[in-house]
């Protein structure tokens, strides 16, 4: 069994951030991927194995955002 995250990275007015570099990391096992936003501000990553993740997201000129999924 696996699982997907997905989302949108965007700035404080709701405009989406193409480029930005995604990092998915699985808590318990350190598991990391990453990625790249699209021109739409997407990310996608696929195939999960279940656990807790923590989402970060970065580019030059903005702050660093993290959540918890």
């Amino acid at each position: 069994m696996t699982g997907s995250i997905q989302g949108y990275v965007r700035d404080s007015s709701g405009a989406v951030i193409s480029g930005a570099h995604v990092v998915v990391i699985e808590v318990s096992t350190n598991l990391k991927r990453e990625t790249t936003t699209d021109d739409q501000g997407a990310y996608t990553f696929l195939a999960l194995p279940p656990g807790k993740y923590n989402v970060t997201a970065t580019l030059t000129g903005f702050q660093q955002a993290t959540i918890n999924e």
